[in-house]
């Protein structure tokens, strides 16, 4: 067989063009440049915000000149844990974002520290849990101790200002300047009366009766067992803070005692009756403090009065040096504060109250008891309860860490109902004298709007597969089986918790619910009836936790903080990410004094009751039980 090849010149009428290939699109070449000029414009204008506020994130070197002031003015909320806010890198002379234990550590190291000539205290309303006030005041005695100087200035202020000044070797005030000294008082908002207008009902199951968190919905004002256990709160720390004024003014405690109940205000009268020294401008106040140090020669008179803050002292060599561990055994310290919550910590608004996520909290339990480095673990608790789901699973984690390693609980201002849950679980309960702690016991609400619906002309119809389909449905009465049916749910819980504190505090289970039924013990006497087993601040546990390692009490050890602090930097971008997810999904966001100006002109205690309540109210949509403490007992 032949090929035949067939010339297509030849035969012109077997000829075809040639079919062209379609082209393909080359739509991503302009998006790729647009895209290109966006990320090359982006890169360029990021380096310059960081060209610009770069060496404002930096932590420069604070040099302590010799005779230098330390100068004591911290604002707002003394938290166990402030992260820096996100604007603090433009002035770092802010002494609102150091902690409780920045501002104890500082004037600890600052009384041994040579360029510190002494202090000076300026009232910048200042607002904390007693607990963490006698252990500042007590820290600002050791202070003077030392042989050093402390002048106070009060322009204004209340019980608390007063409280640390008092310390002082002298106190002034302007001429115009107010100090209430007026006593303690707690007020609560009891809504029944507006709930019964508009047809809202509550359902309250309490365990026991001193468990009153129930009242502010179904009754117009306290309950006697409520209203006993809060006055002998009152009158317990009425009287340590006038037997403190008193020691430290040289005035007989009873004329303390009386004049603060009757009030006072004004510098007149405060001088009047020996509370303050004298009345002066502060640039008075400032030259006196000038002639202390250097005296009434004419070249004092042109020294300079040098002062630092509590903010830059924490970032001086001087701190650091003096702040070097001497021994490799090593302490992680957990920071338990605020409404104990299930999950997560969240990502909350930096102006918001702090939250103990129970995965997060048991996460940091976890790396401290793996860390080969950490030789003790101390729980720092500043809490009043919350989601008792929450609080058994922190338990959990805490009896697995304590089969490892020893730990400890150190109590703050609170440690409640589920703040004493978590740390009874520990090896040694160490409580403040006037930590706010037992509380032991359940707290169920139930809302019910058929007497809403009624009012308004609306009915439920339902369908089912047997009545029990509808327990405790907010549309429907309630029953009294459903009652019934809650009340024994809500005791099994209650009684769990009594067992697990005889268990812990090893007593029979009657003795623990005496001690228990909802009520609220001061540490000293938490202590008497044996539900903690010892009395101190923070500074005892650490002598505590040396002894167990065999380190001596005046050797520095390694500590490591659980969350760890977060830089001005940090600060900074996570603000930027917090209203960037506000804006992409507002709904389920918290508001924050910044989306809500009408928060502003809100009482501030006013505001704490409101996001405690609002904890709550979150807490339950979930969980039907709570263990917390009847009240924000915020103590005015």
């Amino acid at each position: 067989m032949t090929d035949v090849i067939q010339d297509s010149a030849a035969n012109p009428a077997s000829y075809r063009r040639p079919q062209q290939k379609k082209r393909k699109s080359r739509w991503w070449i302009p998006v790729a440049i647009i895209l290109s000029v966006f990320v090359f414009g982006f890169f360029i204008v990021a380096v310059g915000l960081f060209a610009l506020f770069g060496s404002a994130f930096k932590s420069k070197p604070v040099v302590v000149k010799p005779q230098s002031v330390l100068r004591l003015q911290v604002r707002g909320a003394l938290e166990e844990s402030a992260s820096p806010g996100p604007f603090s890198f433009l002035d770092s002379n802010l002494d609102g974002d150091v902690n409780f234990l920045q501002v104890i550590t500082a004037i600890k190291r600052a009384k041994d520290d040579d360029h510190i000539a002494g202090a000076y205290y300026h009232s910048g309303d200042i607002w904390a849990g007693f607990a963490k006030a006698i252990e500042l005041k007590e820290a600002l005695l050791e202070f003077k101790k030392a042989g050093k100087f402390i002048h106070a200035f009060l322009e204004f202020g209340g019980e608390l200002d007063y409280f640390f000044a008092s310390v002082a070797d002298s106190i002034y005030m302007p001429a115009e300047g107010i100090v209430q000294l007026n006593g303690f008082g707690v007020s609560e908002l009891f809504l029944k009366g507006t709930y019964d207008k508009i047809g809202f009902d509550f359902h309250v199951e309490q365990f026991e009766e001193y468990k009153s968190a129930g009242e502010t919905y179904n009754r117009k004002k306290f309950s006697g067992p409520a209203r006993r256990n809060i006055e002998e709160i009152l009158w317990q720390r009425f009287t340590t803070y006038t037997n403190t004024i008193a020691e430290n003014r040289n005035l007989p405690p009873g004329r303390v005692s009386t004049l603060i109940r009757r009030g006072m205000y004004s510098a007149d009268e405060l001088l009047e009756h020996g509370f303050i020294d004298n009345i002066l401008a502060e640039s008075e106040v400032k030259e006196r403090i000038k002639k202390a140090i250097y005296g009434d020669s004419a070249d004092a008179a042109d020294e300079n009065l040098n002062t630092i803050t509590l903010a830059k002292y924490s970032q001086s060599d001087s701190y650091k040096r003096s702040g070097k561990p001497a021994t490799s055994a090593q302490i992680a310290i957990i920071l338990g504060t605020g409404m104990i919550v299930p999950g997560e910590t969240g990502d909350v608004s930096p102006f918001s109250e702090p939250l103990i996520g129970s995965a997060t909290f048991s996460r940091y339990l976890k790396k401290a008891r793996e860390d080969k480095k950490t030789d003790a673990i101390i729980l720092r608790i500043d809490s009043p309860g919350g989601s008792v789901v929450a609080a058994d699973a922190i338990w959990e984690e805490i009896k697995k860490t304590a089969q490892v390693k020893p730990i400890y609980a150190t109590m703050s201002d609170v440690a409640a109902s589920g703040g004493y849950y978590i740390a009874m679980a520990c090896d040694t309960i160490i409580a403040h004298p006037q930590t706010i702690t037992g509380s032991i016991g359940v707290i169920s609400i139930i809302p019910n709007f058929a007497k809403t619906l009624d009012k308004i002309g609306a009915s439920v119809d339902t369908i089912s597969t047997g009545k029990s389909a509808f327990f405790l449905h907010p549309y429907l009465p309630l029953s009294s089986e459903d009652k019934l049916k809650f009340h024994e749910l809500s005791e099994r819980v209650y009684h769990r918790f009594v067992d697990k504190v005889a268990e812990a505090r090893n007593m029979p289970f009657d003795e623990a619910r005496e001690l228990a039924r909802g009520r609220v013990w001061m540490g000293e006497d938490a202590l008497k009836v044996g539900l903690v087993d010892t009395l101190g601040g923070f500074q005892t546990a650490i002598n505590i936790v040396k002894r167990r390692l065999g380190v001596p009490e005046d050797a520095k050890v390694r500590v490591r903080f659980y969350p760890e602090p977060q830089d001005s930097f940090s600060a900074f971008v996570n603000f930027l990410r917090y209203l960037t997810e506000s804006r992409l999904n507002p709904i389920g966001k918290k508001s924050n004094v910044l989306a809500n100006p009408i928060s502003d002109i809100l009482p501030r205690e006013l505001q704490s009751q409101i996001d405690y309540l609002y904890a709550l109210y979150r807490l339950s949509l979930n969980e039907r039980i709570l263990v917390a403490l009847p009240y924000k007992l915020n103590i005015k």
